[in-house]
């Protein structure tokens, strides 16, 4: 299988994934939102279909500080999703005295709370699951192999998981295309 060039920007989302994301389906900044209060889009790092979530990686007090802005729009423009923010980086205890500590939405704040709620057994929709097996009969590793094999976008395939999560039809295209290729 040819090697597929990662879209990680930093080696804080690499260990992201591979820490708490195994054997989840997840998409690396699959959307953008405008945040009409600061007049600029938004990313958040990562949506995990499992856990309904989308994650920002903070690997620095620096970076942190840098999106707290981004961060707190998102949160108070669209209250329907959750944005968890991770810690990962040499900054392990939150913000300097003063600052606004990030809320958890479970009640909890900090690392712990954060650690608790990511090893929950994960739900898994029906999509996810027959998503998960079409990649394992075809040997595909992740979301930007099943891409590039089916021809179909990484946006167009985020589309579909959290579009239908309880339709696993909805995966009938990608399907077979991976059959008209094999």
């Amino acid at each position: 299988m040819a090697r597929v060039k990662s879209l990680l920007v930093n080696g804080a989302e690499a260990r992201f994934i591979k820490e708490r994301c195994a054997g989840k389906l997840w998409f690396h900044q699959p959307r953008a939102f405008y945040l009409k209060a600061l007049g600029r889009t938004y990313r958040p790092d990562f949506y995990v279909v499992e856990d309904g979530c989308f994650y920002e990686i903070i690997a620095t007090r620096q970076a942190y500080s840098y999106q707290r802005r981004d961060i707190e729009a998102f949160r108070i423009e669209f209250p329907d999703y959750r944005l968890e923010v991770v810690n990962l980086g040499a900054w392990q205890h939150g913000p300097r005295k003063g600052d606004r500590r990030v809320a958890d939405p479970s009640g909890g704040t900090g690392y712990n709370a954060l650690m608790r709620r990511l090893r929950r057994r994960p739900r898994r929709t029906p999509i996810v699951e027959r998503l998960l097996a079409v990649m394992a009969d075809h040997d595909i590793e992740n979301l930007t192999a099943l891409a590039q094999r089916t021809g179909f976008t990484y946006q167009s395939i985020y589309s579909r998981v959290r579009g239908a999560p309880n339709r696993p039809e909805a995966l009938d295209d990608i399907v077979a295309a991976l059959e008209d290729r094999a």
